[in-house]
């Protein structure tokens, strides 16, 4: 980014910039799954994966670490991990309802 060179999309998706290449064709729809797949998480987790990105664009302050660790204890306390361990273990698609 510093250089302002640009990447062709196989670049970008090797180096991690992107997480997938579609066409014109199937971009709204592979766009649209994802976003499932993301909605389709724990809220929990979801929540404190977003605080993590959030302290470390801000320089990774105490205080931010501090509210992360809080949501990440948060998301092992809940019963939202223990449907999930028990999803897992009964090979099931986990129902998560946010707490």
């Amino acid at each position: 980014m510093f250089s302002a060179r640009f990447l062709d999309a196989v670049e970008a998706l090797r180096i991690g910039l992107v997480n997938f290449i579609e066409s014109r064709d199937t971009i709204a729809e592979a766009v649209t799954d994802y976003a499932r797949r993301v909605a389709g998480n724990a809220p929990l987790t979801v929540r404190a994966a977003k605080a993590a990105v959030e302290a470390w664009e801000a320089g990774e302050r105490p205080e931010h670490l501090a509210k992360v660790r809080e949501l990440v204890d948060a998301c092992f306390n809940s019963a939202d991990y223990r449907e999930g361990r028990r999803a897992f273990a009964e090979k099931r698609k986990p129902v998560f309802r946010g707490g």
